[in-house]
């Protein structure tokens, strides 16, 4: 299940859809537990007029949506590029574009192939007219695969000469965004009543660093205030199977008194005092008891010489707390099932392993691996001064 985080600079809510005057909440996740289920969902908003609205929803096409120029360019790594020069489709493991789709497609920065290679490359927007508006924002979703591998931080840049120049109003810093999903906006409103590009710049002095994952990328235009104009917000309504189950304040709700082992299906809409959302999608889950084994049995065919058979059993713990468990069989140490051991003496004079000539090894020492190479440690056996017999089994 994907995670997301909420950053902000400058204001509070970020958009989703500007065809619905009342923003709605999107993106619910359901995290079920014993007899209830915990949802969290992420609240759109509205800042004016989408003056530019990329979403890479398809991978074949993902790479010519917006302009790609490699600053420092070394045949290796950035937009859309391998370490090999060959070319990136797209990325993967974001939401998707429309809310309750199933695309999770982004754009992806690649890094190069050795910590002596540079890489500064740069994801360009189409040109964006904001000379009639006063107040203009960014949103964009972000996330990292390998943060911990960067040598720098990336930029959200901005460009007022067509290219020439860039001014940056946004640093990603991989170790803080890590792994998680992040609903970015930034205000750009100091940019408003000119004609602009839009860098996302990927930039490693060294290379060899990390992955950058770039969706849902939008930008606002505004005449009025700077802040969200979506409504007086009063709070959310929970929906389980159609009926109204609560209500929150909070981006988050736990549903509780369910019965394990029943699906239920979930919708959130946001009410204000203008009226009520449109709901989310709907999203469902089945709460389960903390400790689930499946199947709690594994009964086995009889199997003849040779024949070999494989069952899988599932080992689930729900639960906050650690909970013990015990695997347990049938006899199975019996003559009928361990046909194929075979003894020898101890006495090292006696023992085939302790001649070389027939064990190839040292005499004293037993190896254990491959019977063609045994290149694993070698393991002293003394020998009983009773003598006895050392029991082996042929597995090869």
């Amino acid at each position: 299940m994907k995670s997301f985080k909420l950053f902000i600079l400058g204001i509070i809510l970020i958009s989703f859809s500007f065809a619905q005057e009342l923003c709605q909440p999107v993106y619910t996740d359901a995290l079920f537990f014993d007899e209830q289920v915990e949802l969290s969902w992420h609240q759109t908003g509205s800042y004016g007029d989408i003056l530019f609205d990329e979403c890479f929803a398809s991978c074949s096409t993902a790479i010519t949506a917006m302009t790609i120029i490699h600053e420092v360019d070394n045949g290796e790594g950035g937009w859309f590029r391998n370490t090999d020069s060959t070319v990136i489709d797209c990325g993967s493991g974001l939401y998707p574009c429309e809310d309750g789709g199933e695309d999770d497609f982004a754009a992806i920065a690649q890094y190069t192939s050795s910590d002596s290679i540079p890489i500064d490359s740069r994801l360009i927007s189409e040109s964006i007219d904001l000379t009639n508006y006063t107040t203009a924002h960014i949103e964009f979703i972000e996330t990292y695969s390998y943060p911990e591998d960067a040598h720098d931080s990336n930029m959200v840049e901005i460009s007022i000469d067509g290219g020439q120049t860039w001014t940056s109003v946004y640093e990603s810093i991989p170790a803080e965004i890590g792994e998680d999903i992040w609903f970015m906006t930034v205000d750009i409103s100091a940019f408003a009543g000119n004609e602009i590009l839009v860098s996302f710049r990927y930039y490693d002095h060294l290379g060899y660093g990390e992955r950058w994952y770039i969706d849902n990328i939008r930008v606002w235009g505004g005449t009025g205030a700077v802040d969200d104009v979506c409504g007086t917000f009063s709070n959310y309504n929970i929906y389980a199977d159609g009926a109204l189950i609560g209500t929150s304040d909070e981006e988050y709700y736990t549903a509780t008194g369910l019965e394990n082992g029943n699906e239920y299906c979930f919708e959130i809409s946001a009410v204000y005092t203008e009226g009520e959302s449109y709901k989310s999608a709907e999203i469902c889950s089945t709460p389960m008891g903390p400790f689930q084994v499946n199947p709690l049995a594994l009964n086995f065919d009889e199997m003849v010489q040779g024949v070999y058979q494989e069952m899988m059993v599932t080992i689930e713990n729900f639960d906050t707390l650690s909970a013990g468990f015990e695997i347990t069989s049938v006899e199975l140490s019996n003559i009928d099932a361990a046909l194929d051991v075979l003894t020898d003496p101890m006495e090292i004079n006696l023992s085939t392993f302790a001649d070389p000539s027939a064990s190839g090894f040292i005499p004293g020492f037993w190896g254990v691996s491959d019977s063609g190479a045994a290149s694993s440690t070698y393991v002293p056996y003394p020998s009983p001064e009773d003598g006895g017999d050392f029991a082996f089994v042929n597995d090869d």
